[in-house]
């Protein structure tokens, strides 16, 4: 395994088998030039580096990031996936690093997220790790990042999997936001945001808003299924799948087909039943 480039003395960029990895470990690249071989007992983690998301990722910030910083988040990241099962990509690592390092080298800002409720509502779980990070952050550093940051870094982890920027990511929660509003106003639901099928719903919606705004083909027709889902589910999911559907073709301005339908009340199904 040999170093393409050392970013600093915790991080390099390596190949191995004509497989990029980015490694990080206390000391991996203290010294080290490319072209040198790997120290493997130094390796704390790795990151395969996909070829068709390398380019989404600028590994060069990582030159300027506080080496303790990227030590004390990769211990906190590495905390949080032993004992949740989320996991960050290197480009949600590459990305948090370089809003962290900003942040507290700005000491952090002291008004109210605007989406602060709103992403503490909808993704509870990502909230939740994201306040662990910046409890961890404030103990460690003797800092003191507030509740704006806490949303900030749930951003990150929301945006996680996604080739979304953080701009697009916010304008996704506030349209999830609403769909949610009008599952809850329906009167039927009593949402438990730390389900599993809770957070498979919104994944769905999150995928399909994508698809949305990247202008595929949703407007596929499959009548069997839709008419066996129709016929099992009663006037509220009925009325809740047309609303949500009709909000989403307002906003996005396209036509979605009955396979869309389909699968949104099967979630709405789903997530009725959870309240008997």
């Amino acid at each position: 395994m040999k170093i393409l480039q050392p970013y600093n003395n915790n991080i390099i960029l390596a190949e191995d088998k004509g497989q990029e990895i980015v490694l990080i470990g206390t000391g991996i690249g203290f010294g080290k030039k490319a072209g040198q071989e790997v120290d493997i007992s130094k390796i704390d983690k790795k990151y395969m580096l996909n070829a068709d998301k390398k380019d989404l990722i600028n590994l060069e910030v990582l030159d300027s990031i506080d080496e303790n910083l990227i030590i004390e988040v990769q211990r906190i990241m590495e905390s949080i996936e032993k004992s949740s099962c989320f996991q960050l990509s290197i480009g949600g690592l590459v990305s948090l690093l370089d809003h962290l390092d900003a942040t507290i080298k700005n000491q952090g800002k002291e008004e109210e997220h605007p989406l602060r409720w709103i992403v503490k509502r909808i993704y509870p779980n990502d909230y939740e790790l994201a306040r662990r990070v910046v409890q961890s952050l404030n103990d460690r550093f003797k800092i003191h990042l507030n509740d704006f940051e806490i949303t900030a870094v749930a951003l990150h982890f929301i945006n996680n999997g996604f080739s979304q920027s953080l701009n697009e990511t916010m304008n996704t929660t506030e349209v999830i936001n609403k769909s949610i509003n009008i599952i809850e106003y329906s009167g039927a639901f009593v949402l438990d945001k730390k389900s599993i099928n809770y957070s498979r719903f919104v994944t769905h919606l999150r995928f399909l808003m994508k698809r949305l705004e990247l202008n595929e083909d949703i407007s596929n027709e499959d009548d069997n299924l839709y008419n066996a889902i129709y016929d099992c589910s009663n006037s509220i999911i009925h009325e809740t799948t047309d609303k949500i559907i009709e909000y989403l073709q307002y906003q996005f301005k396209k036509k979605i087909g009955k396979s869309e339908r389909t699968f949104l009340m099967i979630y709405l199904n789903k997530l009725l039943t959870e309240n008997k």
